[in-house]
């Protein structure tokens, strides 16, 4: 699946060969469509293109369709025709096209064969590509950021690149700083090392629970041995004070037996 630039336009192709243009603003309406049932279309991208000025077709649109199969040939597709056609020599797998329609990309995705990257400038049947070399297996998908300055590709190796494709001297179309997109803090990992860092996770917080546990019952005991070691001390030191007092009323009991008897003689 394709759309355009301004979401009017949705483009498909399957592999039995069939291309497909549905008007969005028209309620999903089939527009045109186009098929060779001798190959096995992989990819399609589209461009909306508005009439010149002065012309009759100024407001109107025109719909180009790129596509691209296992016969290793790409396509271009006006209205339903196709208008032009390029023989690519080896399997294209992925297409990604500039939003001023000056250049098409190509990530090849021949079995046994590394997956570069391919330039192609318009028109199809009149010029000549350019390729990069950068993955090691099939390329697997092509992206352009909303400005056109970078390239993301990925592939069976499970490599990502990152191309700038901005030109030396750029005349338009400069980005805006206020507008610029920071980049993300996040990083590609293998699931194999997530799920192992979960498990690991996983691990701490149940230690962690076992020691909260642990430290709990400790205190809990401690609290307890100190209740009653502090009762046995409480027992120990009232008896102990009441048996001095005993002793203390015995005194003083002979004392005052004694004064009397002074007295009385």
């Amino acid at each position: 699946l394709a759309w355009t630039s301004d979401d009017s336009c949705l483009a498909s192709c399957v592999q039995d060969g069939a291309v497909v243009e549905y008007n969005i603003i028209k309620e999903g309406k089939r527009e045109a469509d186009w098929a060779d049932k001798s190959t096995s279309l992989t990819s399609v991208v589209v461009f909306s293109d508005s009439g010149p000025p002065g012309s009759g077709a100024q407001g109107a649109s025109t719909n180009t369709i790129f596509v691209a199969g296992t016969d290793k040939m790409l396509r271009e597709i006006q209205g339903g025709t196709m208008v032009r056609s390029k023989e690519m020599t080896t399997a294209v797998g992925q297409l990604c096209c500039c939003a001023s329609a000056k250049v098409l990309f190509a990530g090849i995705a021949e079995e046994g064969a590394p997956g570069a990257i391919r330039c192609i400038r318009f028109p199809l049947d009149q010029s000549e590509y350019v390729e990069y070399q950068a993955h090691s297996a099939k390329v697997t998908r092509l992206r352009l950021t909303f400005d056109d300055q970078f390239l993301f590709t990925t592939g069976e190796d499970g490599c990502l690149y990152i191309f700038d494709v901005r030109k030396k001297e750029r005349t338009g179309g400069k980005r805006d700083k206020d507008a610029v997109l920071v980049f993300a803090d996040e990083i590609l990992v293998t699931r194999s090392f997530l799920d192992d860092k979960q498990a690991q996770v996983f691990d701490l917080e149940r230690q962690v629970d076992e020691l909260t546990s642990q430290i709990d019952f400790q205190l809990r005991h401690r609290d307890s041995f100190h209740k009653e070691k502090m009762a046995e001390l409480e027992d120990k030191y009232g008896q102990e004070i009441e048996q001095e007092r005993t002793k203390y009323e015995l005194l003083r009991e002979e004392k005052n037996d004694m004064e009397m008897e002074y007295e009385e003689n």
